[in-house]
């Protein structure tokens, strides 16, 4: 069985890849394509289903022009969580 806190930082993950794309007005398909992903992945991240590898986070913080640290969830997410 998953640890809960885990599912909070990929929801917290997700809201962030989320609003990246958003900001570009960009659909699933647009990032998955610019960042060489799949749409599924996009989908299944933005959701909260899984967390992206470290190359995928990579990828998408150059497609946005943004630190890696701006897609993964920062401290207070962490906290947040239930993580010390």
């Amino acid at each position: 069985m998953s640890d809960p806190r885990e599912k909070n930082l990929r929801i917290a993950m997700g809201i962030r890849v989320k609003a990246l794309r958003k900001a570009k007005g960009w659909e699933q398909s647009d990032l998955a394509e610019a960042a060489e992903l799949s749409s599924a992945m996009i989908s299944r991240v933005e959701s909260g289903g899984c967390f992206l590898s470290v190359p995928a986070v990579l990828r998408i913080a150059a497609v946005f022009g943004v630190e890696p640290a701006v897609v993964l969830p920062d401290l207070d997410d962490v906290r947040l969580a239930g993580f010390k």
